[in-house]
């Protein structure tokens, strides 16, 4: 694909960031340890390594992508998962064989919010791939899904929301376009600081976060800048309000 394939991705250096991405070596390898029927599996099943082939002297990682969104006021999109209510997080979702890493956070953006590619607006892509490992006695419904992995290894992207495309964002778009096969993901999203984030996500996921709002807080400081004056009262009406 081109870069204008991307409405999200028009004016940057698409096929920099493709070259950029290499899995790390460990992951590489086990990619190939999967067996043919495992990796011809439909696209829509999670490709997992059987359980008896598993290496048992390292762990094993799902490569994974996370979109960290921001509005004109630099705050985070976060939404509230609908397998457990009491922990917020920003989208992610695996990676299919055959997608790029881009091609993933369009897709899994389109499926959790309903956002497209032209919603948004690519702004920076994280420097390494970072890991979490599960923590199965804090979300037990993981185990059904990722059986055959310890964590995710993630890479995260930046993308800002262009003016208006806020109305567009629906939970339940993708349960609507499968006739109520796929259920939403989310129950619920809102607006928050980017450095509050960390505190609101489950604590197997906390260290990532931190890393994510590190390396992404340079940009976001950025970006407040070149905000007008009027943005700014906004912002800060915004807050108040969010404070109370």
């Amino acid at each position: 694909d081109d870069a204008g394939s991307h409405p999200a991705l028009a004016g940057w250096k698409y096929f920099e960031l493709l070259r950029r991405y290499t899995p790390p070596a460990a992951e590489t390898t086990e990619r190939r340890r999967v067996p043919t029927a495992v990796r011809d599996a439909p696209h829509n099943n999670v490709v997992t390594l059987p359980t008896a082939a598993k290496p048992r002297h390292h762990k094993l990682y799902r490569l994974n992508i996370g979109i960290c969104l921001c509005n004109e006021y630099n705050e985070v999109f976060v939404a509230r998962r609908s397998d457990d209510g009491a922990s917020w997080q920003m989208p992610q979702g695996g990676i299919r064989l055959g997608e790029s890493p881009l091609d993933a956070c369009i897709r899994e953006l389109t499926e959790e919010t309903g956002l497209r590619g032209e919603h948004v607006e690519f702004v920076q892509e994280s420097r390494r791939w970072l890991r979490y490992c599960h923590d199965f006695s804090c979300h037990d419904d993981l185990t059904g899904k990722f059986t055959d992995f310890d964590g995710q290894s993630q890479r995260w992207f930046l993308f800002r929301l262009r003016p208006g495309a806020e109305a567009s964002i629906d939970l339940e778009a993708e349960w609507k376009r499968t006739g109520g096969l796929e259920a939403p993901e989310f129950t619920e999203w809102r607006w928050m600081e980017l450095s509050n984030i960390p505190d609101q996500v489950p604590p197997f996921k906390r260290s990532v976060y931190r890393r994510v709002a590190d390396e992404f807080g340079l940009t976001f400081s950025l970006m407040s800048i070149d905000m007008d004056d009027d943005t700014w009262l906004e912002k800060e009406r915004r807050s108040a309000r969010s404070s109370k």
